[in-house]
């Protein structure tokens, strides 16, 4: 039995982007990939930290919101995407002249909806959520 979080523990997570000739993406995981590679589909690995007790608190505290009158609700996908970046340790994406991209929470932001959302999602299923 383990009680404490390996620190060298990594979870992997692989998508597949396609850039359209329209500039849109399309993005698939390892699961859902098209049997036939087309090409132009580029494969990228994303890797994170366990997560640890007290980033499950972040997590959570993230998506808590109250409304001018106090009401709680909450947010699922700033819950989600708070995950994302505080687990977040590389990746394999390269800017145009094939310079790695720093795995920052800011160059996370800037990533297209349609990537994050096959990221966030194995990443969820790596975690058993």
């Amino acid at each position: 039995m383990k009680m404490f979080i390996d620190k060298d523990a990594e979870i992997k997570v692989e998508v597949f982007v396609l850039e359209k000739v329209d500039g849109s993406f399309s993005a698939w995981s390892s699961e859902t990939k098209p049997e036939k590679l087309q090409d132009g589909i580029q494969k990228y690995e994303i890797f994170f930290r366990m997560p640890t007790y007290k980033d499950n608190l972040i997590f959570l505290d993230a998506g808590v919101k109250f409304d001018e009158k106090g009401q709680l609700s909450f947010v699922t996908n700033q819950s989600r995407f708070t995950r994302f970046v505080t687990l977040l340790k590389r990746w394999t994406f390269k800017d145009s002249d094939g310079n790695d991209i720093p795995a920052t929470s800011e160059n996370a932001e800037k990533l297209v909806a349609p990537i994050v959302s096959v990221i966030i999602s194995e990443l969820e299923k790596s975690l058993n959520l």
